[in-house]
């Protein structure tokens, strides 16, 4: 009889260290959205970042189904073990993404942390500029003469429409979201400038930037 207990006991044991050595160690990763994005002015409400979508892409290269938080801060668990890349997705008020940034880490078992700087601004959006003019103030304006540059410096073309009632329309379309710096110039038939301004626009992603000047 102590034989018998004593064989089951070896076996029930060997049972034990066998479902330890099968056990998959998972890990937990907290992530944490860096809030110094870049500024942007004038301030518009619909380009405050509002909240975040964090997509983890597994070692397998598979995308684990997106989370949603309105901190700035996440915790995501059940992760195995491995290197694993953290895109997260700023949206604002209307769940539209205005930013973006990316981070990859090397996942242990147990309570793991990473930080990502989410400051890479997306999307498309168009232009559209009334500007006029006094003509009282102005009798000898014949031209008006624009240039939008963005912050690295580039330029962006801009044609002007024919004046027509002391005004022209400037619009364009497709362009990187992001702020830009508008000047125009008010020419008389020499090419002379008669009156400048500047003014700092914002394109923001999937809108229409409009306005009078």
């Amino acid at each position: 009889m102590k034989r018998v207990l004593f064989v089951l006991l070896c076996i029930m044991l060997v049972l034990s260290v066998q479902s330890c050595s099968d056990k998959v160690e998972s890990a937990t990763l907290r992530v944490e959205m860096d809030k110094s994005v870049r500024t942007l002015s004038p301030s518009r409400e619909n380009m405050e970042i509002n909240g975040y979508r964090v997509v983890a892409v597994g070692p397998d290269g598979k995308e684990r189904a997106p989370r949603y938080t309105y901190y700035s801060y996440i915790n995501l668990d059940n992760l195995s073990v491995g290197e694993w890349t953290i895109k997260v997705y700023g949206f604002n008020q209307d769940k539209v993404d205005l930013c973006y940034g990316e981070t990859t880490v090397y996942l242990t078992a147990g309570k793991n942390s990473a930080r990502v700087s989410v400051d890479q601004l997306i999307g498309k959006g168009s232009l559209t500029i009334n500007l006029k003019w006094d003509a009282t103030a102005f009798p000898k304006a014949k031209s008006v003469l624009v240039k939008l540059t963005a912050q690295d410096g580039t330029e962006i073309s801009l044609l002007p429409s024919e004046p027509s009632n002391n005004s022209v329309v400037i619009v364009k379309d497709n362009m990187d979201t992001g702020s830009y710096k508008f000047t125009a110039k008010l020419l008389d038939t020499e090419g002379n400038t008669l009156s400048g301004i500047a003014e700092a626009i914002r394109i923001s992603n999937g809108e229409k930037t409009e306005g009078e000047i």
